[in-house]
């Protein structure tokens, strides 16, 4: 009898947990700052949530991750986000809802790299494929295996992950170069524009001087005299 009242107690807290989700925006903000095992470990697992309910707190979500990100190709239509969250919850069928609400979060922070005006189920699914690699499989390795020991079979290897981590681990690799790419390219024009001013500052120092500047110097030097009058207007 304790247990049946224990039971009743945890599907009324969770029928009450998927309706705050489903109606309240601030139930969110509860999942955004959790780290992922614990939403892997302790969500609710979309299966176990009548599919209705489960399509509206995606389709909620998903509605705020598109005004969010503002993109000028995205799901716009009705029909469109429709399939979409029917798309989103067939690949996360092992999911929790939790999670996909994290993962959508994610995205819309900018996560997994910039949308360049385009915001589609392709881009949406990597999202999830990429959370995969990063966070999930670690994660449900330990819970389905245990502490497995060295010498084991890791989850990565088993035939049914295997393929997936390997088709998706170069999506992640090439994210990671392009940010790093980014960056570099920053770094490189900074140094290009100090470069470009000891260049200027050099002959400008010559002309102080009275020294002749050769042709190059002076196309140069004129250029830049140019582009310096244009700035001060």
């Amino acid at each position: 009898m304790e247990n049946q009242n224990q039971a009743v107690q945890k599907t009324s807290k969770q029928k009450r947990w998927l309706t705050s989700l489903a109606e309240n925006e601030e139930a969110f903000l509860t999942i955004y700052n959790q780290p992922p095992g614990d939403l892997i470990r302790k969500g609710t697992h979309v299966s176990g949530i009548d599919s209705s309910i489960a399509r509206q707190i995606v389709t909620k979500k998903l509605n705020e991750v598109i005004d969010y990100v503002d993109a000028k190709r995205t799901i716009k239509t009705s029909g469109q986000m429709i399939s979409s969250v029917k798309e989103i919850l067939t690949f996360c069928q092992t999911y929790n809802i939790e999670e996909i609400i994290y993962v959508l979060h994610k995205l819309e922070m900018g996560h997994f790299g910039k949308f360049y005006e385009r915001l589609q189920m392709p881009e949406i699914i990597e999202a999830f494929r990429t959370y995969e690699i990063e966070s999930r499989i670690d994660v449900v390795e330990q819970m389905n295996l245990g502490d497995i020991d060295k010498n084991e079979t890791s989850i990565k290897e088993i035939p049914e992950f295997k393929e997936r981590f390997q088709k998706h681990q170069g999506t992640i690799e090439r994210n990671k170069l392009k940010a790093f790419s980014e960056e570099a390219s920053k770094t490189i024009k900074k140094a290009e524009r100090r470069k470009y001013l000891l260049a200027v500052e050099k002959l400008i120092d010559k002309v102080e001087k009275g020294e002749s500047l050769d042709h190059d110097e002076q196309e140069f030097f004129d250029r830049a005299m140019m582009v310096k009058d244009d700035t001060e207007k």
